[in-house]
């Protein structure tokens, strides 16, 4: 902040203070450590001199929406300062994009927003309608806050002077109800395999399995480690805060065909020397989409697959608890929230407890048949 003060001359009769304003001795300035004559004596003309500077100070930047974006990923990625190991979101909202999804930089060029401070919140909201994920999903929620945050950066390191992103209405995710999958329904995924090319269908089989009896999810599953699976069938998972890992017991047919990939160096399906790990997932993703369609079964998606493990588990009165370690959950909260219909022994005790109240009022019923 800049600041004024007066320089008292030597016959001055205020000369020993300092922040005596109204005598006729010349104005200096204080701005960045650095001090210079106002060129005047006139205290209110030295006054808007100071606020001009302050107004230059708080002004934003006139950076390119290009520059932007390029300094942004080189703050995310960390150490490495380097565009490329910034977040895959990032690049892809900002800067890679698809065939079917333009990037922001993309779309401003298109736009002809050379500037970043010339996008409006107007151009945004249309630009976003554009986005080819679906309605309140919580991609569409993680993408929008990726291109939230760029912006919120731009602010914070004065590029704007405020975030054209804010104006826009948040994204609401609607909940997709857990959907495993039934015991004919695997069977037919598994019988339709056919529809890849044959050098994939043991691959595709194997990695249907495991998801199923090991409830990874399928960017997990698709780049497992070879090291992660011990003799004794134990499938190591993740690693806890207390530096202790998890391991989820595996069928011994399931292990079996895991030890009979090919396999690529440290990984059972990877090639990580050739793909991404995204494009990796990607490869699986498409190859499951066509399977889902042969077998005539929707919604599609590798959670299923989790989910099929998750909701077994709980039938077999699995405890929460127990469940929770296993997919990774950091709280019980989450798995609740996804599992709690198929709790069967949460169930079983609510129905114990409004019998025994039936009881007490005096109602006497036939014997319940157990939750099947």
């Amino acid at each position: 902040m800049a600041q004024i003060y007066r320089r008292h001359l030597q016959k001055c009769s205020h000369k020993d203070d300092r922040n005596y304003n109204r005598c006729d001795c010349p104005v200096y300035i204080s701005h960045n450590r650095k001090r210079w004559s106002a060129a005047t004596d006139d205290w209110q003309t030295a006054l808007k001199q100071a606020a001009k500077l302050d107004a230059a100070d708080s002004a934003p930047t006139r950076i390119t929406v290009d520059d932007a974006v390029t300094a942004y990923l080189i703050k995310r990625s960390g150490k490495r300062q380097d565009v490329a190991a910034a977040p895959y979101k990032d690049r892809y909202m900002l800067l890679k994009g698809s065939k079917r999804q333009q990037s922001l930089s993309r779309w401003a060029a298109e736009k002809k927003f050379v500037r970043l401070d010339s996008i409006t919140a107007a151009a945004l909201d249309a630009w976003r309608g554009t986005w080819v994920f679906r309605e309140n999903s919580f991609a569409m929620k993680i993408h929008s806050a990726a291109m939230k945050a760029f912006f919120t950066w731009a602010v914070k390191f004065d590029h704007l002077a405020k975030s054209p992103f804010d104006k826009l209405d948040p994204v609401t995710v609607e909940e997709v109800p857990t959907l495993p999958l039934t015991p004919e329904e695997v069977s037919a995924l598994l019988s339709t395999v056919v529809v890849c090319r044959e050098r994939d269908r043991e691959t595709m089989t194997t990695i249907m399995l495991l998801m199923r009896w090991s409830g990874l999810s399928i960017g997990d599953a698709s780049c497992l480690r070879r090291d992660a699976l011990g003799k004794d069938n134990r499938l190591r998972t993740y690693r806890k805060k207390t530096g202790e890992y998890v391991h989820v017991l595996l069928p011994t047919f399931v292990a079996v065909m895991l030890r009979e990939q090919p396999g690529y160096g440290d990984f059972f399906f990877w090639d990580a020397t050739r793909r991404k790990r995204h494009s990796q997932v990607s490869w699986v993703e498409k190859r499951l989409t066509r399977m889902y369609d042969k077998a005539n079964i929707f919604p599609r998606g590798g959670q299923r697959f989790r989910d099929t493990f998750a909701v077994e588990f709980l039938i077999g009165e699995g405890t929460v608890e127990n469940l929770a370690m296993l997919l990774g959950h950091n709280t019980t909260e989450t798995t609740q929230r996804h599992y709690m219909p198929w709790i069967k022994s949460r169930q079983k005790k609510l129905d114990e407890a409004v019998s025994r109240s039936w009881i007490a009022q005096g109602v006497v019923e036939p014997q319940r048949t157990a939750i099947q």
